[in-house]
């Protein structure tokens, strides 16, 4: 049995989860935040870094040798994963349990929180920082919109016409969550993106941004370095164009029962 706080980082191994698509409910419910929510109670280490009426995305935080406050969760996540380190997960059962250490070939992975976290803290021990972006689901497996059809994506789909520069972390009936990576100087194949979604910027870069009727794009500038989440409709067919000497990266959360008006 593995403990609790590494667990999270072991779901990840099971990268796409063989969920059918969830349609509309007449009875979704909104779920809210509680008063022991992380960015109210431990807002050192939760930081919100984009929120409307779908979603919550927070930068975690947790330095090496500290130790957050107690706090609870209260709706189903994803959490990127990028560092990790020897940490206590810590509940009000087991308030100082042995330290999960973390494999030394860790590299970055999706962890599924299917479910609100109990009251827990985590303290790190070790000596790098904790590192991941949840992205929370305000209305999990369901729309707010009765009519809102299911997309299927079809041929044209970034995972199938350009799958050299778009890798699939995870998927289930809420989320599809893409790694998107171009390197220097390429034009990826023209796709099209089926949901809308945000976007969370590890290294922006230059771009031109091709369309069947834009040919001779301008060069866009990356978003500031004050902007790491940014909000993305579905696209049709689009292709971008890395005019900058390094790789850009990107990790796409694509939002399968996103509300029309919070796009």
């Amino acid at each position: 049995m593995c403990l609790r706080f590494m667990c999270l980082i072991f779901l990840a191994s099971e990268v796409t989860a063989n969920s059918a698509p969830v349609g509309p409910q007449s009875s979704c419910k909104i779920i809210e935040a509680d008063a022991t929510d992380g960015v109210l109670v431990a807002p050192l280490s939760h930081k919100v870094l984009f929120e409307n009426a779908d979603i919550r995305v927070l930068d975690i935080t947790v330095p090496a040798h500290t130790r957050e406050p107690w706090h609870t969760p209260a709706r189903p996540a994803v959490m990127y994963i990028m560092t990790a380190s020897s940490a206590k997960y810590m509940t009000p059962e087991d308030p100082n349990p042995e330290p999960s250490v973390p494999s030394a070939s860790f590299k970055p992975v999706v962890a599924h929180l299917d479910h609100a976290e109990a009251l827990h803290a985590v303290e790190n021990v070790g000596d790098s920082a904790f590192h991941a972006i949840r992205l929370e689901f305000k209305h999990p497996r369901c729309s707010l919109l009765p009519a809102q059809p299911v997309i299927v994506p079809g041929s044209s789909d970034a995972l199938l016409a350009a799958s050299n520069y778009h890798t699939l972390l995870f998927e289930n009936s809420d989320v599809r969550v893409l790694d998107v990576h171009l390197p220097p100087h390429i034009r990826e194949p023209m796709h099209t993106d089926p949901w809308p979604g945000v976007v969370y910027i590890l290294q922006g870069v230059h771009t031109r941004y091709y369309t069947p009727a834009v040919s001779d794009p301008p060069v866009q500038n990356p978003p500031p370095h004050s902007v790491n989440v940014i909000p993305v409709p579905a696209d049709g067919l689009l292709a971008l164009e890395n005019t900058d000497g390094i790789s850009a990266h990107a990790i796409r959360f694509e939002l399968k029962h996103a509300t029309p008006i919070s796009q």
